[in-house]
């Protein structure tokens, strides 16, 4: 049962179908272990999200996440210095200040 339940669970994957995700969700058919109950639980909760995954496949929140790395990067290299103007002259011009 386990191993039928994965294989819709990659048919739907691939497929991109919703009508398979309402079939992965319908639990009365599904006799299933404990681990793949966990996941039957999660794909319950998240299920108008992976929906929309299927409507929207291009959109992505890559480009904020660049953003969120650039800001993290810039703090790390920032660490240690007394004021503003050492950071900029350090990541900017790639020398000490004067």
């Amino acid at each position: 049962t386990a191993y039928e339940y994965y294989q819709l669970l990659l048919q739907m994957y691939r497929k991109n179908s919703c009508q398979l995700l309402n079939s992965l969700t319908d639990t009365s058919s599904w006799n299933l272990p404990p681990e793949m109950r966990q996941a039957l639980k999660t794909i319950k909760k998240h299920k108008s999200e992976i929906g929309n995954s299927f409507v929207l496949p291009r959109l992505t929140n890559g480009p904020i996440e660049g953003i969120n790395n650039h800001i993290k990067v810039i703090k790390r290299i920032a660490y240690g210095y007394n004021n503003f103007k050492q950071i900029l002259a350090s990541v900017l011009f790639d020398k000490e200040p004067i």
